[in-house]
């Protein structure tokens, strides 16, 4: 029998308890390995979760109403883009259609349609 200490007692097992206490370790280490090997192993795969994505309220932005601000808050708007695109609404009037936008300088056919489905227009 196998002994070890447990505060002032002697804690004693039989062969057999230690066969089963490595038996039950083995098969939790199998475990462990089952589910290393299932989610990718060494290979560097990344782990896919099955996360349900956040949905942002989207931001749109009315091309002839619009701030300075908002225009800013676009996706590769900054400011000096954002004013050209204020200044160019005062100086030539409103803007017909989101494709008037290629009349600011800095903005071609790419900016827009990265930017179309942030745009709205009132006259």
């Amino acid at each position: 029998p196998y002994c070890f200490l447990k505060g002032d007692l002697v804690v004693s097992w039989t062969p057999r308890e230690t066969n089963t206490l490595i038996a039950l370790a083995l098969v939790g280490w199998c475990l462990v390995l089952l589910a290393f090997w299932n989610s990718g192993g060494f290979v560097g795969q990344l782990i896919e979760w099955d996360i349900q994505p956040i949905h942002q309220k989207q931001h749109q932005v009315d091309i002839n109403r619009a701030t300075l601000r908002d225009f800013e808050l676009l996706p590769g708007i900054g400011p000096v883009t954002a004013r050209r695109i204020v200044e160019s609404r005062s100086d030539h009037g409103v803007f017909k259609s989101v494709e008037d936008l290629d009349r600011v300088h800095g903005i071609g056919r790419k900016t827009i349609e990265n930017l179309r489905e942030f745009l709205t227009i009132n006259r």
